[in-house]
């Protein structure tokens, strides 16, 4: 009974982190909230690649710019700033390259591959998914005179999207789940439990649409519902085999009852960059 208390009320503290600061339309409170989510994803990254590490120092830096490449595409893709915010990454990039002719020269290429395929994977699928906030980051045109502003429902119905896709997703493989999905990484996932967590998302994204007077068609919003389902599953994968690789369960214990930061976000990866190219091609709304 403890155990479902703490893992209950961790989660509440979890969707509230990423609820409230996009509620509230609070760009600096919800750039803050979710570079520290990125700095702790790719601390726990790193231990799930065996990055070679060997100063704390360098950790946290690789975190601090991971967080600052977020931050960088928030504030460039939705018009707070121009192309410039982009330098000190740039110098991070080039620091760290060169400074790797001069220390671990042997693994200079696999350190490098992992911190930047790092930065991308968690900071820049966030980044991404940060756009969605604001109708200048989807490509959208801002009327004359009106400022960048929070546009809260798309950011927050791709995570009610992702959550539905996993409710439904274990119901059903509980209830019916006998054909193994991929069984190599994950030999719990079934076949019934993707269709049920598809069928949940279907659901949501057509009372999302109903509700925030969507013009999409029918078809369409099926098509929505199936990339988020299918991006959210290979997302848990990817993370599954990370995990499977480095010998673990959880990527991290920062959550009670959870996990770590990669455990929760592990869909979103996949899902916001997917989303993100639908909405630049078909649109959202």
């Amino acid at each position: 009974m403890k155990g479902v208390l703490i893992r209950s009320l961790s989660g509440l503290v979890y969707m509230a982190l990423i609820v409230l600061p996009v509620v509230l339309r609070d760009p600096a409170l919800f750039v803050t909230v979710f570079s520290v989510f990125i700095i702790l994803g790719l601390r726990e990254f790193a231990q799930l690649v065996n990055l070679n590490r060997t100063r704390p120092l360098r950790t946290f830096m690789d975190g601090l710019f991971g967080a600052f490449l977020f931050a960088a595409i928030f504030l460039y893709g939705t018009g707070r700033m121009d192309a410039t915010i982009f330098a000190p990454y740039l110098f991070y990039v080039l620091y760290t390259m060169v400074r790797s002719l001069y220390s671990d020269r042997h693994k200079a290429g696999s350190d490098n591959s992992r911190t930047f395929m790092g930065h991308l994977y968690i900071a820049g699928s966030l980044g991404l998914g940060s756009l969605l906030l604001d109708p200048a980051g989807i490509g959208r045109q801002l009327a004359e005179g009106q400022q960048p502003d929070f546009m809260p429902h798309f950011f927050l119905a791709v995570f009610v999207l992702i959550w539905l896709n996993d409710t439904g997703a274990f119901i059903a493989g509980s209830l019916f789940g006998k054909h193994t999905l991929f069984k190599v990484i994950s030999p719990k996932k079934t076949w019934e439990g993707f269709f049920g967590g598809l069928a949940f998302t279907i659901a949501g994204t057509f009372a999302a649409a109903h509700l925030y007077g969507s013009t999409k068609q029918p078809a369409e919003l099926v098509l929505f519902a199936l990339i988020v389902t299918a991006m959210a599953t290979w997302g848990d994968l990817y993370e599954s085999n990370l995990k499977r690789n480095a010998g673990v369960k959880d990527s991290g214990r920062i959550i009670p009852g959870h996990g770590g930061v990669l455990d929760r976000l592990d869909s979103a990866f996949f899902v916001f960059p997917a989303v993100y190219l639908y909405a630049l091609v078909a649109g959202l709304s």
